[in-house]
């Protein structure tokens, strides 16, 4: 046990990254992850932006970086994108209740279930969450630069609701289900 011990040697030294992250000021580590994000390098910039949120929650950098961070998964796209983006936008509405962004936040998370919406004759949970959302913003944010786009975002998922009840209707009907069909 001791050999073992003795045998360890001294704590390796931080990587670059690290000791960058550890010498320099927020200002200069929230201005790295911003151009890494700027140049679409969003792994490495989430680096950053993450270690200032991280440090300094409370300060406006870290508020900025925790909206980066959501930026750089929702532009990054795909479902892992998008669910990772939620997180973090939820995160920010829940941690900063009078933030000056909160209605972009409130449209942001929105849109990540609205482009995770499915087709007609598949499931509509997304749908149906992006329009919750998008009624929350509406909400919560009557006379935000978001109102005009989220209201003409729910008519076209609404209609892709209607759609969906239509086809699962009409599905009904054919099975010789009219009961059912009446239902939807």
């Amino acid at each position: 046990f001791v050999a073992g011990c003795a045998s360890a040697g001294s704590p390796k030294k931080p990587d670059k990254i690290t000791q960058e992250l550890l010498n320099s000021p927020k200002e200069v580590l929230f201005e790295k992850g911003k151009d890494l994000f700027d140049k679409k390098k969003f792994d490495q910039g989430r680096k950053y932006l993450n270690f200032v949120f991280e440090t300094y929650p409370n300060e406006k950098e870290g508020r900025q970086a925790l909206l980066l961070v959501a930026d750089s998964y929702f532009r990054q796209g795909g479902t892992t994108g998008y669910t990772e983006a939620r997180f973090r936008y939820r995160d920010y509405l829940n941690r900063y209740p009078g933030a000056p962004q909160r209605d972009y936040a409130r449209y942001q998370f929105a849109l990540c279930y609205d482009k995770e919406h499915e087709k007609a004759d598949r499931d509509q949970t997304s749908t149906r969450e992006a329009l919750q959302q998008y009624r929350v913003l509406l909400q919560e944010f009557p006379n935000s630069t978001y109102v005009t786009v989220a209201l003409e975002r729910i008519r076209r998922l609404t209609d892709a609701l209607a759609d969906h009840e239509f086809g699962v209707g009409y599905f009904y009907i054919r099975k010789g289900a009219p009961a059912a069909a009446l239902g939807r």
